[in-house]
């Protein structure tokens, strides 16, 4: 189908149109989550400066908790630089340590919210070796807490892992790298070069997780 000139000027605003709507719409979504959110804060139900993913885990003994055991950061002139550029705010926690330093962070724990309407009966977390990220660390909690039994297999990645990385360029080659000064440490287990073990190990194959658990289910 070939276009004219007029047909693709019309074409291009009626995308333009649309397009415009849809932003209208997503304002307006903004502005309704920005309205809950003031009222929730302006309520007390969410401290401003709490960490909102690590706020909404639910433990079910009531002991503290955060998302990481141990996070350390190595000092370098390179990282100093970074910062200065991209993250002001952080250079500040570094500037006085000298090159090399190893900083570990003070991390602070969080009281679970008190709900007496949370689910009361048995949980069970899926995983297997594609289980990565937040999923990753979601199940760490979920065992270091004893919020249930994990079914599946070994999550993917390490307890130990580095993140946080920043770009460096060599002076001569030009080539670009990355580098990692930060060191993390997650729950759900002390072997620091495995995933989280499940509970009950099933292979993800098929069906076999699910018809495990609805076995396991029912037993119960």
């Amino acid at each position: 189908m070939l276009l004219t000139e007029t047909d693709y000027t019309q074409l291009i605003i009626e995308q333009m149109v649309r397009a415009i709507s849809i932003l209208t719409d997503f304002a307006r979504t903004i502005a309704k989550y920005q309205q809950h959110i003031s009222n929730i804060l302006k309520e007390g139900e969410l401290e401003q400066n709490s960490v909102v993913k690590d706020y909404l885990r639910t433990a079910s003994d009531g002991k503290e908790y955060s998302q990481y055991k141990i996070i350390q950061t190595r000092v370098s002139n390179e990282l100093k630089e970074y910062y200065k550029k991209q993250y002001p705010y952080k250079l500040k926690y570094i500037n006085n340590y000298d090159t090399d330093t190893l900083i570990s962070s003070n991390i602070k724990k969080k009281i679970p919210t008190n709900n007496p309407n949370k689910y009361k009966g048995q949980l069970y977390l899926l995983t297997d070796n594609a289980t990565y990220s937040a999923g990753a660390t979601f199940a760490s909690l979920f065992k270091e807490m004893k919020l249930g039994k994990i079914i599946g297999e070994e999550t993917g990645g390490t307890i130990e892992y580095y993140g946080d990385f920043f770009s460096c360029r060599l002076p001569n080659s030009g080539l670009t790298f990355y580098i990692s000064p930060k060191r993390f440490v997650q729950y759900g287990g002390e072997n620091l070069n495995k995933g989280v073990i499940p509970d009950f190990f099933c292979s993800n194959f098929g069906n076999d997780i699910l018809q495990f658990t609805y076995n396991l289910i029912e037993k119960q």
